[in-house]
């Protein structure tokens, strides 16, 4: 299945919605329950968009987790050599949570 574009606008506006009604919408927290695997089917556009917006902050809070404890100096030498802790090549999700840590103590995204 596909993933789901996600658009600003209302209905009111005259511009696109978030969603339509019978969203299809991935759910990874529920994947081990549902035999189909990441999607599911969600009635109503708000509830999409709750959703969606659901997944995303859950994501974030694992994100903002995976380097919490990082010093400036450890997430510097990170960065500059794209390696974790153990001097393994960063994974997409390590390489975005350090990328919010980054962000966290120096104010600003890396270079």
């Amino acid at each position: 299945m596909r993933e789901l574009l996600f658009y600003h606008g209302d209905r009111a506006a005259g511009t696109t919605p978030y969603f339509r009604p019978n969203a299809l919408v991935r759910l990874p927290q529920y994947a081990d329950q549902d035999p189909q695997g990441e999607f599911t089917l969600v009635k109503k556009p708000l509830a999409a968009h709750w959703v969606a917006l659901d997944n995303h902050f859950r994501r974030h809070a694992k994100l903002v987790e995976r380097f919490r404890h990082a010093s400036a100096g450890a997430v510097a030498r990170m960065w500059k050599s794209q390696t974790n802790e153990d001097g393994k090549r960063l994974s997409q999700f390590e390489r975005d949570a350090l990328i919010e840590r980054y962000c966290e103590l120096f104010g600003t995204w890396p270079d």
